[in-house]
């Protein structure tokens, strides 16, 4: 089923269940196949996890295992994120090469991909993590029923894409600009998962969210590329270049990130809240 509330489910909790037990599945699917493309593959699976981690985000005050929970996941992400860093790290150094003009320069050894043995020992770790998260959440409860269940946790996490803009204006740091680019995404989700409320005004929250979130991603990707650069000889031109395109997307991004955060948090649920009252009543109610 979708990544988003249904008709067919029978209770939010239900759905809850459903949708952590899915995205778990799809994660373990995507690890456990062999083969090429596995850079594909493991970016299916952060994906699902990040899905994961925000579904808990969103129902966090009534979840009362969030915290191990949500712990959980972030370690199954940090031991698959190696695994991603290396291929991004050689795409994007092709990519800044091509529009320079210059050949591709091999990688410096700190950023060499991961051994094999290395590679499968992450993979079969996460896949072991998911499986046990997997069981757990068939059994998860809420201590809220209906729309009340996630209400405070979609305005507080809106609210803390709006501190994280607000750092990432004043400071501009990567990590600032990261930050920004994780709740931005979790807001992503959000939408997606609440859109059956009202597609078309709820569509345009994701699509915004979606937009940005991919570009500050790109900045965070330039930015983890720039160390690199700095250590293999003249390569200044790639350097400028990924300095120039970091600075093109704040330029664009963050006056974008400002008027979609215009509200605070409260205000975002208790709007959505009549939305998904005004909606199809057989979307789930309690």
């Amino acid at each position: 089923m979708p990544y988003a509330f249904q008709p067919g489910d029978a209770t939010i909790r239900a759905a809850f269940r459903r949708i952590a037990v899915e995205q778990s599945g799809h994660a373990i699917a995507a690890l456990s196949v062999s083969g090429p493309n596995r850079a594909a593959r493991v970016h299916e699976a952060r994906k699902a996890i990040k899905k994961l981690r925000a579904l808990l985000r969103l129902f966090r005050p009534a979840f009362p295992r969030f915290r191990r929970e949500n712990r959980a996941l972030r370690d199954i992400g940090r031991g698959l994120a190696p695994l991603r860093d290396a291929d991004v790290t050689t795409g994007l150094l092709a990519d800044l090469a091509a529009e320079t003009g210059l050949p591709v320069p091999d990688l410096p050894p700190g950023a060499a991909p991961l051994t094999p043995a290395e590679v499968e020992t992450r993979l079969q770790t996460a896949i072991a993590g998911l499986k046990a998260l997997r069981q757990r959440a068939r059994g998860w409860k809420l201590d809220a029923q209906g729309f009340e269940a996630l209400e405070r946790g979609l305005a507080r996490s809106w609210d803390d894409g709006r501190k994280a803009l607000k750092r990432a204006r004043r400071h501009g740091t990567p990590e600032a600009i990261h930050e920004l680019r994780k709740r931005l995404k979790d807001h992503w989700y959000h939408a997606r998962l609440l859109a059956p409320a009202w597609p078309a005004m709820i569509g345009l929250h994701r699509q915004l969210a979606g937009d940005l979130g991919e570009a500050l991603g790109r900045h965070q990707d330039l930015a983890m590329l720039e160390p690199v650069l700095g250590n293999l000889p003249n390569l200044r031109p790639l350097l400028a270049l990924a300095r120039q395109q970091r600075g093109a997307i704040l330029a664009d991004a963050l006056p974008q990130a400002t008027r979609l955060y215009a509200e605070p948090g409260a205000a975002l649920a208790a709007r959505w809240r009549k939305y998904w009252k005004a909606a199809d009543p057989a979307l789930p109610r309690v």
